[in-house]
């Protein structure tokens, strides 16, 4: 069912262009030097947004953005555009990041967590996580708390809302998953190489149906065609818990007045460089087939894709969305249910022991978030 309204959307569904007034505020977008990021940059500025900081890896490239900015921009000044080194492959970055903007920044309006990876291969950071794992979960989500001192103290200095919008998939519905039952724990789990490359534990189910398949080869490599996106599928269910769990805490707590509102947006699948970063598995290259399935995946997903431009429209929005969008899942601008099983009992629970996992692996302790 969620394939016909993926279709519905990609091809038939525009998001509307925000019209919201971002004066005097200040955005802090991560991954903005191109695509999605980059977009949601140009969307910012053009609704008066006062200062930007571009968050990002290369400080080279951030500024090359920046020198773009400015030249489509002529009524900016290049101060308003602070471009900030951030590698959320090490947690020290992103510490270190927090300290930064807590100190130097008067107010944080708005952070918009962007970047990504969607890697097929078992890379490990300096932190000793899978490369996907630490970037578009870990080390997202303790931006996301180590920033909301910075945000509670917008709210209350400033009398406005400041937003938390975290950038998530509607590739979320197709997580498998299975991993929420591991014992050990679930990062724990997904931190295993030898379950990393298995290619069956990211396969579609129409896949695995053993001598059903006319073409063992074919299904092979197809499995493993499959897992890079997969990967990227069950990261980004895992972001979706974490903040619905956040947010619910948030309401809570003896703060609530003074909380910002965290949202979930969907840009859609849309063409930027961000396809460059897909990989196939190293087992894959290795079969004629593997790289001719990778290809044809990813030729795919390219003509099904939205311009990037407009992808970035349902991040201003959800930087600007009112308080029905707090800790919710949106797509195309509107709130969305996420997958069923999470509003289940079992869903409850996963999202709570998801949220507790993150927060140890990043070393940030609950009560701190009061």
């Amino acid at each position: 069912m969620f394939f016909f309204s993926f279709l519905y959307s990609q091809f038939f569904v525009t998001p509307a262009l925000p019209d919201h007034d971002f004066s005097n505020q200040t955005i802090i977008i991560t991954g903005s030097n191109s695509g999605l990021g980059f977009e949601a940059a140009k969307q910012f500025l053009a609704l008066h947004c006062f200062k930007l900081i571009i968050a990002v890896r290369s400080t080279s490239k951030g500024e090359a953005a920046k020198q773009s900015l400015l030249e489509t921009n002529p009524h900016i000044s290049a101060s308003q555009i602070e471009v900030w080194p951030l590698n959320l492959s090490s947690f020290k970055s992103v510490r270190a990041f927090a300290d930064r903007a807590s100190s130097e920044l008067e107010r944080v309006d708005a952070l918009v967590e962007n970047a990504g990876l969607d890697g097929g291969r078992f890379v490990l950071s300096e932190d000793g996580w899978e490369s996907t794992l630490q970037i578009n979960v870990i080390s997202t989500c303790l931006l996301a708390v180590l920033m909301l001192p910075k945000l509670r103290q917008t709210a209350e200095r400033f009398k406005g809302t400041p937003h938390l919008v975290l950038v998530t998939s509607d590739t979320h519905y197709w997580a498998r998953f299975e991993e929420r039952n591991a014992e050990g724990g679930i990062l724990r789990a997904l931190n295993d190489e030898e379950k990393f490359n298995s290619s069956d534990r990211y396969a579609p189910h129409f896949l695995l149906a053993e001598g059903k398949f006319r073409f063992p080869a074919l299904q092979s490599q197809l499995k493993l065609t499959f897992h890079p996106p997969l990967r990227y599928a069950t990261t980004k269910l895992l972001q979706i818990l974490f903040i619905r769990e956040f947010a619910r805490r948030l309401k809570s707590s003896p703060s609530a007045s003074y909380r910002p509102i965290l949202t979930l947006p969907t840009p859609g699948l849309c063409h930027t460089p961000f396809f460059g970063q897909m990989k196939p598995p190293e087992n894959a290259v290795s079969h004629p087939l593997g790289t001719v399935t990778h290809y044809a995946m990813k030729g795919m997903l390219i003509a099904l894709s939205r311009r990037a431009d407009v992808g970035a429209r349902t991040i201003v929005t959800a930087a600007c969305a009112g308080k029905e969008a707090d800790g919710a899942f949106m797509m195309d601008g509107q709130v969305r249910e996420v997958v069923g099983w999470v509003l289940t009992e079992e869903g409850r629970r996963v999202q709570e022991k998801v949220f507790r996992e993150i927060l140890a692996a990043a070393g940030v302790k609950e009560g701190d978030l009061v």
